[in-house]
């Protein structure tokens, strides 16, 4: 285990609440199962890897998940220390405000398991995040995988939502962990939400699948037109070329761009690449509007302003 988890302060937290005794080093053991999952996804990621250096950044980004999700705990810990539960001490005297202020720093560390949550996202995506040849099917593979993934979470959320209507609770509700259970009845009591998912996260899971449908259309008709490169005959030494092989759109100058070229070029979010010795930002349909953009903008410079044919 990377990172300590205070089992002092989950006892001290677990009596707050609960009149059954604490198990040692429990909290730890919760801990490290989650860790141990996420170093044998980071192993199968790093097996992708094709450079030492991808694989150090693997490493990086594991560690700094182990350390999130020990922060995560132990700060859960923590604030389950402020205040007891009203079943520990019974309503006469309850220390209302206080029990508020621990609901908000509940709610509050819910970022940080979000954190943690994207960390161990982003080590599942790494090995397909690099440039990746369109033609290749692995990379639509990747893609479609992922889509199942966040497909599955949008399942599980409104899955939970049910539950929650049909029973009123979440006791006993299937494939919901302690935490992800502790962390939605904390929110609830704070805010006195009606159900575990809010409407708009569980529309914002869906933005998200929405994205990625978007961008595995947009690769497949990349791959599909499978575009050379042009010499634009009206501008000329400039080739315009909907690169599939890097999904990027790219714009090629012979010799390096005068300023006020340049300037335009940054302003629509292209980037120099050396090694293809091109403009580019990412090949997208968002992209191809801004070369054309770029290429109207090029035309009116050069014709003194006024737009050219």
């Amino acid at each position: 285990m990377s990172y300590e988890i205070n089992e002092d302060m989950a006892r001290r937290a677990h009596e707050m609440r609960s009149t059954r005794d604490y198990v040692e080093g429990s909290a730890t053991a919760e801990y490290q199962r989650q860790v141990d999952e996420a170093r044998r996804i980071a192993e199968e990621v790093k097996a992708q890897c094709k450079t030492t250096a991808q694989r150090n950044r693997v490493d990086g980004m594991l560690d700094k998940y182990e350390r999130t999700l020990a922060f995560a705990i132990n700060r859960d810990n923590e604030v389950g220390t402020w205040c007891p539960s009203i079943l520990i001490v019974g309503g006469a005297n309850f220390p209302v405000e206080k029990k508020k202020r621990q609901g908000e720093a509940w709610s509050a560390n819910l970022m940080n398991y979000n954190k943690a949550a994207e960390l161990l996202d982003s080590i599942r995506d790494y090995g397909h995040n690099a440039p990746i040849n369109s033609r290749d099917p692995e990379a639509l593979t990747a893609l479609r995988k992922k889509l199942e993934r966040v497909k599955g979470q949008h399942e599980h959320m409104k899955a939970v939502n049910l539950f929650y209507r049909e029973n009123d609770t979440l006791d006993g509700c299937p494939d919901i962990g302690p935490l992800e259970k502790a962390a939605i009845e904390g929110r609830m009591r704070q805010w006195n939400d009606r159900k575990p998912y809010l409407t708009w996260q569980i529309g914002n899971v869906r933005k998200q699948i929405q994205q990625i449908e978007k961008r595995i259309a947009e690769m497949e008709a990349a791959v599909q037109e499978n575009a050379q490169p042009v010499a634009l005959d009206d501008l000329p030494g400039v080739t315009y070329h909907e690169n599939s092989s890097t999904m990027r759109v790219q714009l090629i100058f012979e010799g390096k761009p005068e300023p006020d070229i340049r300037a335009i070029l940054k302003s629509h979010a292209f980037k120099w690449c050396p090694s293809q010795g091109a403009w580019q930002r990412q090949l997208t349909e968002n992209g191809k509007r801004a070369a054309r953009e770029v290429l109207a903008q090029i035309r009116m410079l050069q014709n003194g302003g006024e737009q050219g044919a």
